[in-house]
């Protein structure tokens, strides 16, 4: 019986691991073509850098800022945990929770606006949901939006960096 235990655990863990390893080979591919499309003329190219810069900010929700209750979910931080490297899950978590831009940036209810926050914003209240907003919640946003999408000039807050620090965290 402990055998057989032990059995599932592993192939769980085969799993686990095919699924997660492919997921990230996917978001490298979705980056690797979103910043092919932005340097291009944004007139012509306009839906599909949207579109993949939309599905960018919903695997970074699912993949990295996931609720920590969910062992099972395909994120970085479980991948991590079931590699037993959980030492590197917290200094992922420091790092989502710095402030996006400055401490200076609020969201409604006047708490400072993490990189964590900022991609949960942008991705439940406009991309997975649409949420009813105030105009300031709109600008917010597009601040937001902008700074996650300028890749051009090497923004600390671009998904390309976030996404680069996070892996860099691993190492």
């Amino acid at each position: 019986m402990e055998l057989e235990k032990q059995i599932e655990k592993e192939k769980y863990q085969r799993r686990f691991i095919d699924h997660f390893q492919f997921s990230i080979e996917l978001l490298a591919l979705r980056l690797d073509k979103f910043k092919m499309i932005s340097t291009k003329d944004l007139r012509e190219n306009k839906t599909e850098l949207f579109t993949y810069f939309d599905i960018i900010i919903v695997q970074l929700r699912a993949m990295f800022i996931e609720n920590e209750r969910y062992k099972t979910n395909y994120t970085f931080q479980n991948y991590l945990s079931l590699i037993g490297q959980e030492d590197k899950i917290e200094k992922i978590t420091q790092y989502l929770n710095k402030p996006f831009i400055d401490e200076n940036y609020t969201d409604k209810s006047g708490g400072v606006i993490s990189i964590k926050t900022a991609i949960k914003i942008l991705s439940d209240q406009y991309i997975c949901h649409y949420d009813d907003t105030t105009y300031e919640e709109k600008s917010l946003v597009h601040l937001i939006s902008t700074q996650l999408a300028n890749i051009r000039n090497n923004s600390v807050y671009n998904i390309e960096r976030i996404i680069t620090n996070i892996l860099d965290l691993t190492k």
